[in-house]
């Protein structure tokens, strides 16, 4: 049943339906400002630093497993015109690591491909663009059902604000979907065009030392296609559920990174 469903829904003509319009595009740069000044509000101090440390169980939680992933808001994705905007917030605890232990990991792009392997398959350090600012591409190949292969290119800056405290933001400048992947013929389509997986990915890292370890937390915000109305009772939970699957991977692939290089780091 599933994958009759998503043969439905990837048609050509449903591809043709999933092109980015400008309308859509618009009202996620509206959700995107208002995030934006949630997450400022989180920098000034008016509001706490750390989503997981404003909650002593939701901290208690988190030292315990490790990893802790929740939608940001009340529910995991909101519609807007031709599009769903899914916006998750996940963190990790590294006992005995350092802000310094995570900003290695976080900004060692070249090497993002293995750390982040087999769904990362590329990624790669373009341009130092100033103190803590770069711009990169990565690229990924996600099977579930069908095969996306997307590239990347990124624009990043991280800072820090206080002594053990760092914020990085991450926004996508241009995603495209790559058609006949590994293939003679392999062609990117253009930008904003195809079946519509995914059309923007922008986030924040939130990361500060506390109680003898790191916390790390992200903030995901992400664009793609709209469900057809006759589809959606049963494929939206399928879509809506993929970005958390993949916040998940990533953070459990960071703390895993983040210790290790905590382990390995010379002792004081």
């Amino acid at each position: 049943m599933r994958l009759i469903l998503l043969c439905l829904l990837l048609t050509p003509t449903g591809a043709e339906s999933a092109d980015l319009s400008t309308r859509t595009l618009q009202e996620f740069d509206a959700y995107m400002a208002n995030a934006a000044r949630e997450m400022s509000a989180r920098v000034s101090g008016s509001q706490p630093f750390l989503w997981s440390a404003a909650n002593p169980d939701r901290l208690a939680q988190l030292k315990s497993r490790g990893v802790l992933v929740s939608p940001t808001n009340h529910e995991p994705s909101t519609d807007i015109y031709n599009g769903l905007v899914h916006d998750w917030t996940g963190a990790i605890f590294a006992p005995g690591a350092k802000a310094a232990h995570a900003l290695k990991i976080l900004q060692d792009i070249d090497n993002h491909k293995r750390i982040y392997a087999p769904d990362t398959v590329d990624s790669r350090l373009v341009a130092r663009t100033g103190p803590g600012s770069f711009t990169s591409t990565m690229r990924t190949v996600k099977k579930k059902v069908i095969t996306a292969v997307l590239d990347y290119e990124f624009s990043t800056t991280y800072r820090e604000l206080k002594l053990g405290r760092w914020q990085g933001v991450v926004r996508s400048t241009r995603i495209f979907e790559v058609d006949n992947y590994g293939q003679p013929d392999e062609r990117r389509k253009p930008e904003g065009t195809g079946f519509g997986f995914l059309w923007r990915l922008n986030s924040w890292w939130h990361v500060e030392e506390i109680d003898g370890g790191v916390v790390m937390e992200l903030r995901s915000v992400s664009l793609t296609r709209d469900i057809p109305g006759l589809l959606s009772w049963a494929i939206k939970p399928m879509i809506t559920s993929l970005p958390k699957e993949t916040l998940e991977i990533t953070l459990g692939k960071t703390r895993s990174a983040v210790l290790d290089a905590a382990r390995q780091a010379p002792a004081r």
